[in-house]
This record gives structure tokens, C-alpha cells and sequence, in this order.
């Protein structure tokens, strides 16, 4: 009599529920927030198999997915391939109800995913995440990824992450007092040299604040967006055209969606 064995076919988690707490690579891969892990999964593979990976350490509820592409300079050291998609996710940033931020790293030439940083900086849950893609604070050595934390200490801190050492740039509390539920961030004018950042949540109001300079960008408010009837938890920028300094800004709340236009 032949001997069985048992194979994996497909493996499946449920993901949490929290508007934040996937994202989509630029690659296909997706991750997702699964109780206090967080799960890898590859929809468009050519052999399905659900679920590949399950990252551990948060110790409660993951609130907050997004990847983070690896700075230019990274990519000039490590002189990495050309190839479609190659190297597009390098870390993953995760939030979770035990208050910290981790950044993960993917090894470049294996499956491999470790945590490089753990961060305790917020007191609260992290709720939401925003990165800019490409790289964007310009210091003093080499080109750091910035990206912003919403937590329920109703705070927004602003990080830079050069791929070895992670800092607070900034501390945003916010004013009148509500807890940060989505966040948005990109560049702002024609060259880019300016960020902008919106922020949303447990009132029916967009903040936009605007830094005038990439290097150690300092947030100042300058607009509050209305028209929204409830608390928002989605928001995103979405340019116009690639000719234009022109953008709409989206944001969605359970009654409705809108889309706003700078002057």
C-alpha cells in the first residue's frame, strides 16, 4: 500500500476591519491585516495559493498596511535589476492597537521578510499610514522616504526612513481635538518641491497642511475642507494630468464620496 501525504493547496485569513489595513505593491503582492499578524498574498499568481506568508510580532489588532518603496540612493548602492517590478516593495510599513509602528524589510533575492524597526513614538493605536512614493526629503546625505502616522492619540507624526535610521521630523495634534482615521500625502507645485498633506477622521472635515520644502519638512495648516455628514476614513490624491500642476483630492465617508479641486 502506497504511503499518503498531505499537501497545502490554498490557505486563506480573514482580514481585519479597518479601512487602512491592506495595500496593494506595485508587483501584485497584497497585504493584509489578519487579527495580530499580517498576511501575504499574491492574487494574480499563475498557481493560487492563497495566503504565502504570515509576518509576526504586533502583540494586538494590525490597523494600518502600506508599502514603502526603497529610496534612490538604496537602489544605487545595491545595485539592484532593472527588471519590471523589481525591488518596487522593499519595506512595509505595519500599525496596530499595541501602539507601534514596525518597518519591515523584503530581502531582495529570497522570500524572506524581517522586521528592521520597531517604533513606540505614538500612545495610542495607530489608525492609518500615508508614504510618498519615490523618495521625497532630500537631507543631507541621502534621499529619505517620508510618510505619516494617524493614531488615537489624536496625533499625525511625520517620519523620514533612509533605509537604516528612522526619525520624527514632526508631531501634528490635532486642533479642534479628533482621532486621525485616513491620511494622504504627495507633492505639491510643479517641480514637486512642496508636500502636502491632508488628514481626516472622527469629524466631517479634511485638514490640509502644506510644507514649502522637502528637506525636514515643517506641516503648517491651511485649509479645512467641509461638506461631508459623517466621520471620513478614506482619502486619496489622484493627479489629473501628467502635463498639469492640476489634482483632485478624494475622500469618502459612509454617506458619501467627494472630490475636491485647488483653485
Amino acid at each position: 500500500m502506497a504511503e499518503g501525504f498531505t499537501e497545502i493547496q490554498y490557505l486563506a485569513a480573514g482580514a481585519n476591519r479597518h479601512t487602512a489595513v491592506a495595500d496593494w505593491g506595485q508587483d501584485g503582492l497584497v497585504a493584509f491585516g489578519a487579527d495580530c499578524n499580517i498576511a501575504l498574498w499574491r492574487p494574480h499568481d499563475s498557481r493560487p495559493r492563497g495566503v504565502t506568508s504570515l509576518l509576526s510580532g504586533h502583540t494586538d489588532t494590525v490597523k494600518a498596511i502600506k508599502f514603502l518603496a526603497r529610496s534612490e540612493d538604496e537602489d544605487e548602492d545595491e545595485d539592484e535589476d532593472e527588471d519590471e517590478g523589481e525591488g518596487k516593495h522593499a519595506y512595509l510599513l505595519s500599525g496596530a492597537d499595541d501602539h507601534s509602528l514596525k518597518i519591515w524589510a523584503f530581502s531582495p533575492d529570497s522570500d524572506v521578510v524581517t522586521c528592521v524597526q520597531t517604533l513606540q513614538e505614538h500612545t495610542a493605536a495607530i489608525n492609518c499610514i500615508a508614504t510618498l512614493h519615490g523618495g521625497a526629503s532630500r537631507g543631507r546625505s541621502k534621499k529619505a522616504a517620508v510618510f505619516a502616522t494617524g493614531a488615537a492619540d489624536a496625533s499625525v507624526k511625520i517620519w523620514a526612513f533612509d533605509g537604516r535610521d528612522v526619525r520624527v521630523l514632526q508631531t501634528i495634534n490635532s486642533k479642534p481635538k479628533f482621532f486621525p482615521l485616513a491620511l494622504a500625502l504627495s507633492r505639491l507645485g510643479p517641480d514637486g518641491s512642496a508636500l502636502v498633506l491632508a488628514v481626516a477622521g472622527t469629524r466631517d472635515v479634511v485638514q490640509m497642511f502644506v510644507a514649502e520644502s522637502t528637506e525636514d519638512p515643517e506641516f503648517q495648516l491651511q485649509a479645512t475642507l467641509t461638506g461631508h455628514e459623517g466621520w471620513i476614513r478614506s482619502l486619496d490624491f489622484t493627479w489629473e494630468k501628467k502635463t498639469k500642476a492640476t489634482s483632485t483630492f478624494d475622500c469618502g465617508d459612509c454617506t458619501k464620496a467627494r472630490s475636491y479641486r485647488p483653485p
